[in-house]
């Protein structure tokens, strides 16, 4: 254990106009909703930066604790992937889930 609880940033993986939500918790603190803030607040981030269009979550299939942060913030299921790049030299079976600027800060505001 390096003392770490976690990383987060926001990925240019899938095009100029789209950033991608990520994040690790190291295993010590799983299930202490770092995850869930992480999704709450990048998302603002990004949709602050006009080429921005979008912002999307992969993760592995059998992450069933990022499927519930996903849908915890309305983002709507993509695709189903088979091989999906997650991180540099790692694919995997992954879930794809997103958003668009306008649905995301019209989710956020109640409107």
């Amino acid at each position: 254990d390096n003392g770490a609880t976690g990383r987060t940033g926001l990925h240019r993986r899938a095009g100029p106009d789209r950033f991608e939500v990520g994040y690790w918790i190291h295993v010590g603190h799983i299930g202490r909703c770092y995850a869930a803030e992480v999704t709450e607040a990048l998302p603002d981030v990004a949709s602050s930066v006009d080429v921005i269009e979008s912002v999307g979550i992969r993760h592995k299939r059998r992450g069933r604790r990022s499927t519930t942060v996903a849908r915890k913030f309305d983002f709507e299921q993509v695709t189903t992937g088979r091989g999906v790049l997650l991180a540099p030299a790692h694919t995997e079976a992954a879930w794809e889930w997103g958003t668009d600027r306008q649905t995301w800060w019209t989710r956020r505001v109640g409107g």
